[in-house]
């Protein structure tokens, strides 16, 4: 069976919220540092929190590209997704805002999600610098952002996903609409939870040329390696970008010790 993740009905009020929070486990913030490698190669770092500790939740993640990325692209991101919480403890995005730099340009995503008939809508927002056309409401209605799909993954992972069960999880990151399908590995080292992922493009790709494939739109397979615990710590990730593969690893936590300043 698959579990599919979706915002229910969502006209539920602040108060309403607060007291399903009465089932939500409360933990202290953790703050990771990651090193990035592409093709094998150093390619950057990336610093993540997650903080639930309060009435809703808080992911955020910075990343810096350093090496031979930094000097093609000159990529480095903020982003920062909140909400509150559902029943069962299931997300409900509020808020998801980027900022990065790519190739000498800066641009900004703010999305912001609000009830709309009996489910919820993500909508740009003032300070958007997308010059796209938003998707159809169809492709914006019940999905998470990025780092919301992280969230919902420790979530699951954290109430007992077994191996082999399968979930599906609509994702929208302001531009571009994807479903991704996961589920746990039977396989994995001792202390630690296996999720395969693959990602399946919907709309807001571009259209593959007839005679080569657009990387971009076929469906993208990846992994993300979780500590078997009450943490739920990502310990590595890895996608494949441009045919090479970007791995994602654990180097710190620094949840008690603070990190060290990431490179200007």
């Amino acid at each position: 069976m698959m579990r599919r993740f979706r915002i229910g009905a969502t006209g539920l009020s602040c108060l309403a919220g607060l007291a399903l929070l009465a089932g939500v486990a409360r933990a202290e913030p953790v703050m990771l540092r990651y090193a990035a490698a592409w093709a094998g190669l150093p390619a950057g770092e990336v610093h993540l929190r997650f903080d639930d500790s309060g009435q809703g939740y808080l992911t955020a993640i910075d990343i810096d590209t350093h090496g031979l990325p930094q000097l093609l692209t000159h990529f480095r991101a903020r982003s920062e997704s909140r909400g509150g919480w559902l029943a069962d403890a299931i997300p409900q995005p509020e808020a998801y805002d980027v900022a990065y730099d790519l190739r000498r340009k800066h641009k900004v995503v703010a999305l912001r999600y609000a009830p709309s008939g009996e489910g919820q809508l993500a909508r740009r927002s003032a300070g958007d610098t997308s010059t796209h056309p938003e998707l159809p409401e169809l492709m914006r209605r019940d999905t998470v952002d990025p780092l919301a799909m992280l969230t919902e993954i420790r979530r699951l992972a954290g109430r007992g996903l077994k191996p082999g069960e399968r979930f599906l999880i609509a994702v929208y990151d302001g531009k571009r609409r994807i479903d991704v399908e996961g589920h746990r590995a039977m396989a994995a080292d001792p202390g630690t939870l296996r999720i395969r992922l693959l990602a399946r493009p919907l709309a807001g790709f571009r259209t593959p040329h007839s005679d080569e494939e657009d990387p971009e739109d076929s469906p993208r397979p990846a992994e993300i390696v979780l500590s078997d615990d009450q943490r739920l710590i990502p310990l590595n990730a890895s996608v494949s970008i441009a045919h090479l593969p970007l791995t994602i690893t654990l180097i710190a936590d620094c949840s008690r010790t603070a990190c060290p300043e990431q490179r200007p």
